[in-house]
C-alpha cells in the first residue's frame, strides 16, 4: 500500500511541513484550550499528535523536543487540537503528523465522503456519566436492591464485612450469590460491547487449583450458553471435564455448551495470595478488529492467549435475564472470598470520518472512524476518557490505533488520545477540619470533624460546591468500626471522645461523586484525645491514722452521728488526677448531702454522718482549669440506745 503511492507520500510530507512551518507564524500559545490531547499511532505514517500541548507543555510557543514524534526543542509550535462539543459530540479541529501534515477533524472539511454520515461524532447521551450503567458499592444488602447507578438487584446469601472501600459482599464458596437485571443494565445485545469493574479478594492462592470459581457472568445451563469470568480448577467442573488447565483464568464465550470465544490466562501469567485484593477490569468488543476479549489485573493486561476470537458474538447467546456476581448462575461454580466495588459501563462508539488535508494525486486522504468490523470507542470508565480501538484508511495512513491498549504495547509504549476530564466529571476533593482547629481536646469533650470536601462538577459552586458528591465515609484508623460513620452527600462526624482512651489517632475521609470518581484525606496523628482531670478520694471512720477504704464499700458501716474522714493524696489507690498537661489540683470543694463543708484546696477534711444516707461529693479543678467531680453514696446504720440493766 505504501509502495504504490510513495511518490504521492514523499510529497505530501514536503507540502506538510511546509504547510506547518508557514502556520507557525499564524499562531503560537499551546492547545490547552483543546479537550481532546495525547497521541495516536500509524505503523505506515508513524506518531499523530491531537494537541499541540503534547510538544508544548509550557504554553511558550516553541517544542518542547519530546517526546518522539515532537519538532526538535525550539522549534516555533502553532496552537492546535481537536475538541469535542460536549452537547452534540461532534468532533472538530485538527491533528498533526510529522510525516502527512494536518488531519482534520471539521465537518466542513469532510464534506463529500465515501460513505454518510460524514461528520466525526460520538453519541452525547452514552458519553461520560452516562456510559456508567450499574454500579454498586456492595456495601450492604440496601447497596444492591437500590444500587447508585441501575436496576435493583438480590442478595442470595451473601453477607456483608469490612472490605476495600468500606464494607464488601462476602461468599462463601458454597451457594451465595448475588444477581441484576441484565436489561438496560449491561450491554449483551446487537453490537454488544462494554466494561465489567471490581474489586476481588479470593480465598484462594492463584496458584490453587482444587476447585473452580465463577467471579462474574450469565449461564443457562438449558441452552449452554455462558458469558463470564471463572477460576478453572483440577475438579470436575473445569480440567476434570477437559474445559480447560488447572489455574487457568478464563473469559469466555459458549454456545450451546462450546466455547465460542475464549480468553485464558495461565497460572504462570498472574498472582495473588489468598486475602490479597484484586483489581479486575473485563472489556468486550464483539465488533472490534481483534482482541474482542480483555482482563486486566491490578491495571496490567498479563499474558494470555485467544481461541477464536472473531467469532465473538454475544447477541448470538441465549443467556439468562440476570447478571450475577460471585457466580454465573444459582448455586453454579460460587466464589469463595469477598467482592467490592462493582460497576458496568457501556461503549461510546464513534462514527464518521477525518481526513488528511494534505491529500492530492489521486490520494483522497479518508480516514474511517467506524465499519462493520471495527469502530473507535470512547471509555468513560477510567479518568480522563481514552479513545481505543483503530479507524481504517484506503490509503497511505492504513490502520490508525488510537490506545497503546489496542497493540498490547503500554509497557513499552504508553500512547493514547484521551478526552479533557470535563468530559466525564472531574473527580471530588476530600478535605475536613477540626473543630476545635486545633483538632486536640479533652477525653469526654466533644470533636467535630467538619466535611469540606468540594466537586467542581457540583451545580451548587462556589459555595459549597458540593452536590455532586454522593458519599461520604469517615474512618477512625485502628479504631472502632471500619467506616466509623457514613452517609449520603457531605455530613460532619461528631465524635464522642469519652468512648476514646487518651492518645493520638489517624484519621481517614472518603468521598465518592455521582459517577464513581472518588478521593481520599488521610491525616496521620491528626487527632488528639487528652485525658482529663479525674477526681477521687478515700475514706476512714478511724481517724487520718486509721485504714483508707473505698468509700461506699467500707467493712465497717458507720452510725448516724459519727465522724467520717476523707482523703486525697497521691499515695492512696484512689486519688485525683491532673488534667494531661496540668500539675496540680488547685481546688477542692467538700459537700455533704449538697452542703459545702470545705472548699479550701483542703486534702483531708472530715464530716458528721446526719442521716441514713449520705452524698459525699468533692468537686476539683487544676491548674489548667479543667474540672471533676466525684461523689459518694454512704449509708450509715441507727445508733442502738446504751443497754441498761432492770432488776427483777
Amino acid at each position: 500500500m505504501l509502495g504504490k503511492n510513495k511518490k504521492i507520500f514523499l510529497a505530501i510530507i514536503f507540502g506538510s511541513l511546509c504547510l506547518f512551518i508557514i502556520g507557525l507564524a499564524v499562531k503560537v500559545s499551546a492547545g490547552a484550550e483543546h479537550n481532546v490531547y495525547g497521541w495516536a499511532w500509524s505503523s505506515n505514517i508513524g506518531w499523530i499528535s491531537f494537541n499541540s500541548i503534547n510538544c508544548d507543555s509550557n504554553g511558550n510557543g516553541q517544542s518542547d523536543g519530546s517526546p518522539v514524534g515532537c519538532p526538535v526543542a525550539g522549534t516555533p509550535m502553532a496552537n492546535y487540537g481537536v475538541d469535542m462539543n460536549y452537547s452534540t459530540g461532534i468532533l472538530s479541529g485538527y491533528a498533526w503528523s510529522s510525516n502527512v501534515g494536518w488531519l482534520t477533524f471539521n465537518e466542513a472539511d469532510l464534506a463529500g465522503c465515501p460513505v454518510a454520515p460524514c461528520r466525526a461524532w460520538a453519541d452525547p447521551a452514552c458519553l461520560g456519566a452516562n456510559q456508567l450503567t450499574w454500579y454498586s458499592t456492595l456495601d450492604s444488602a440496601a447497596a444492591v436492591t437500590s444500587p447508585a447507578v441501575g436496576s435493583g438487584g438480590t442478595v442470595s446469601g451473601a453477607t456483608f464485612a469490612a472490605g476495600r472501600v468500606g464494607n464488601a459482599a462476602n461468599f462463601d464458596g458454597l451457594n451465595d450469590y448475588i444477581y441484576f437485571p441484565t436489561a438496560n443494565n449491561i450491554d449483551l445485545s446487537g453490537d454488544s460491547s462494554g466494561v465489567i469493574d471490581f474489586w476481588a479478594r479470593p480465598d484462594w492462592n492463584s496458584n490453587a487449583t482444587g476447585r473452580t470459581y465463577a467471579f462474574t457472568g450469565d449461564y443457562n445451563s438449558a441452552s449452554g450458553d455462558l458469558f463470564g469470568l471463572g477460576f478453572c480448577g483440577s475438579d470436575a467442573a473445569c480440567a476434570g471435564s477437559g474445559l480447560g488447565t488447572a489455574g487457568d483464568l478464563s473469559f469466555s464465550t459458549m454456545d450451546g455448551g462450546v466455547y465460542q470465544s475464549r480468553l485464558v490466562i495461565s497460572a504462570a501469567n498472574y498472582s495473588w495470595t489468598a486475602g490479597d485484593w484484586v483489581h479486575i477490569r473485563l472489556e468486550w468488543n464483539d465488533t472490534a478488529a481483534s482482541d474482542r476479549l480483555k482482563v486486566f489485573i491490578n491495571g496490567t493486561e498479563p499474558t494470555h492467549t485467544h481461541t477464536n476470537d472473531a467469532s465473538l458474538d454475544i447477541s448470538a447467546l441465549s443467556l439468562l435475564s440476570n447478571w450475577y456476581i460471585g457466580d454465573m448462575a444459582a448455586d453454579s461454580l460460587s466464589f469463595d472470598g469477598m467482592i467490592d466495588e462493582f460497576r458496568v459501563f457501556s461503549h461510546c462508539e464513534t462514527s464518521g470520518w477525518a481526513r488528511m488535508l494534505a491529500n492530492g494525486g489521486g490520494w483522497s486522504g479518508w480516514l474511517r472512524l467506524n465499519d462493520t468490523n471495527y469502530h473507535v470507542w470512547i471509555d468513560s470508565s477510567v479518568t480522563p476518557s481514552e479513545f481505543n480501538n483503530w479507524a481504517w484508511s484506503d490509503m497511505v495512513q492504513g490502520w490508525t490505533s488510537f490506545n497503546c491498549r489496542d497493540r498490547g504495547v503500554c509497557a513499552a509504549s504508553n500512547y493514547k488520545v484521551m478526552l479533557g476530564t470535563s468530559i466525564v466529571g472531574n473527580p471530588p476533593d476530600a478535605n475536613f477540619i477540626c473543630d476545635p482547629g486545633s483538632c486536640t481536646v479533652y477525653q469526654g469533650d466533644l470533636l467535630t470533624l467538619i466535611n469540606q470536601s468540594t466537586d467542581s462538577d457540583s451545580t451548587n459552586c462556589p459555595n459549597p460546591c458540593n452536590n455532586d458528591i454522593v458519599l461520604s465515609r469517615w474512618d477512625i484508623m485502628s479504631w472502632g468500626s471500619n467506616p466509623d460513620l457514613g452517609c449520603s452527600g457531605t455530613c460532619n462526624y461528631t465524635i464522642q471522645t469519652a468512648m476514646m482512651a487518651p492518645g493520638t489517632y489517624d484519621m481517614e475521609l472518603y468521598v465518592q461523586d455521582t459517577i464513581g470518581l472518588s478521593d481520599t484525606m488521610t491525616r496521620i496523628g491528626l487527632i488528639r484525645i487528652l485525658g482529663d482531670a479525674l477526681a477521687d478520694f478515700m475514706c476512714s471512720s478511724r481517724g487520718q491514722a486509721g485504714t483508707w477504704e473505698v468509700c461506699d464499700a467500707m467493712t465497717i458501716t458507720p452510725k448516724i452521728g459519727d465522724t467520717i474522714y476523707l482523703r486525697d493524696i497521691v499515695s492512696l489507690t484512689r486519688h485525683s488526677i491532673p488534667s494531661e498537661g496540668a500539675t496540680a489540683i488547685t481546688n477542692r470543694t467538700w459537700s455533704l448531702n449538697g452542703t459545702i463543708f470545705s472548699q479550701f484546696n483542703d486534702d483531708g477534711p472530715s464530716a458528721i454522718l446526719t442521716q441514713q444516707t449520705n452524698t459525699l461529693q468533692l468537686d476539683i479543678i487544676d491548674d489548667a482549669g479543667r474540672p471533676d467531680t466525684r461523689i459518694y453514696q454512704i449509708t450509715a446504720r441507727l445508733s442502738l440506745p446504751d443497754w441498761i440493766e432492770i432488776r427483777p
